[in-house]
C-alpha cells in the first residue's frame, strides 16, 4: 500500500525548499547587485573630483578678463578661436597638433533628435 501521508510531506517539503532556495538566490544577487553598484558610484564620484580639480586648475591658469560675448562676425576671427583652443588642449602633450581644414558640420538630425537618441541607446 501507498503511505500517503508520507507522499504528500515529501511533495510539500520539496516544494517548500526549492522555493526557499529561489528566494535565497534573490537575495544573494540583490546584495552582489548593491555591491557592484556602490563600487561604481564610488569609482564616479572619483573621477568628478579628479575632473573638477583639473578644471579649476585650467581655470585658475587663465587670464581674469572678462569674456567678450560678441559674436565674431568675421570667419578669420572664429578659425583663431578654434586654433587656440586645439592649441590649448594639446599645451602640455608632446604632440604637436596641425589644422588641416575647418569646416561647418552638416547634422541631419537636431540637437533634440541626438539627445534622444543618445539617451535611447546608452547603457544601463
Amino acid at each position: 500500500m501507498v503511505d500517503w501521508n508520507l507522499a504528500v510531506n515529501v511533495t510539500v517539503t520539496g516544494i517548500v525548499l526549492v522555493f526557499l532556495m529561489l528566494l535565497l538566490l534573490v537575495l544573494i544577487l540583490y546584495i552582489f547587485g548593491a555591491i557592484s553598484v556602490g563600487i561604481t558610484k564610488s569609482k564616479d564620484k572619483k573621477a568628478s573630483i579628479v575632473k573638477a580639480k583639473a578644471y579649476a586648475d585650467m581655470i585658475s591658469n587663465t587670464d581674469s578678463k572678462p569674456i567678450s560675448t560678441a559674436q565674431p562676425e568675421d570667419s578669420d576671427e572664429i578659425i583663431a578661436v578654434i586654433s587656440a583652443a586645439v592649441s590649448a588642449l594639446y599645451s602640455g602633450k608632446k604632440v604637436k597638433p596641425v589644422i588641416k581644414s575647418i569646416k561647418k558640420s552638416s547634422t541631419r538630425r537636431s540637437a533634440w533628435a541626438n539627445a534622444g537618441i543618445s539617451d535611447n541607446t546608452r547603457t544601463f
